[in-house]
């Protein structure tokens, strides 16, 4: 078996839409003044989890987009409206 590190495991082609819903939540976060961690927290999601969904490299169901919603205070609908 051939070891590898971390980041390959988890370096994914994604679509610039997932890029974009990144980016945008990372607006609404530092417009909260919420820090990664502190939207982890209010999430009841995994550090890494967000740092991956901010930077665009893995999917988001509508269940984890719920609880980002709600950890910022806003809507679905507002989060994906980019």
């Amino acid at each position: 078996m051939v070891k590898r590190k971390t980041s390959e495991l988890y370096a994914t082609v994604v679509s610039p839409e997932m890029k974009a819903l990144g980016r945008k939540i990372d607006r609404l976060r530092q417009r909260a003044a919420l820090s990664k961690s502190a939207l982890a927290i209010e999430a009841e999601l995994s550090q890494f989890y967000i740092h991956r969904i901010i930077n665009g490299t893995c999917k988001v169901s509508v269940p984890t987009l719920q609880k980002i919603a709600g950890a910022l205070r806003v809507r679905v609908k507002d989060l994906i409206d980019f």
